[in-house]
């Protein structure tokens, strides 16, 4: 049951005419619910049912809430190592064609293969244009 709202049993009297005689009932209204009942204990099961389905709608939205934070944390977990990992390509790339300029500058020239240092992996045509361009920009 939640502690926000309690139970609240009200007696409310109405008039039921029969034959012109006066015929009283007591009937039991929730203010929660805002719905008349004949007696306590239809008034105390309903409002029961209702906190039951209440709290159940609360927990899932806070196991919902936990799962998107999870995500969300993860989501920047990954944005900061891509970052880290292109700050790290940027930092091996500028040495690699600042060593490789003065090389040139040097010596005239610098030959390179099509296959990787080490590996039998070509080397794409992209990796090819990267090389030629990098320098200037």
């Amino acid at each position: 049951m939640s502690k926000t709202k309690e139970m609240v049993a009200e007696p409310k009297t109405e008039c039921v005419c029969d034959e012109g005689k006066p015929d009283y009932q007591v009937c039991y209204k929730s203010n929660l619910l805002n719905k008349v009942f004949d007696s306590t204990e239809e008034l105390k099961e309903a409002e029961a049912k209702y906190h039951e389905e209440n709290d159940a709608k609360l927990k899932l939205a806070e196991q919902k809430k936990a799962r998107a934070d999870e995500i969300k944390s993860l989501k920047q977990k990954t944005f900061d190592a891509r970052r880290e990992a292109q700050k790290l390509i940027k930092e091996a790339d500028d040495a690699y064609y600042k060593a490789r300029s003065e090389f040139i500058k040097d010596y005239g020239y610098y030959h390179e293969s099509y296959y990787s240092d080490g590996e039998k992996e070509l080397i794409t045509i992209n990796d090819v244009i990267d090389s030629f361009f990098k320098p200037w920009f």
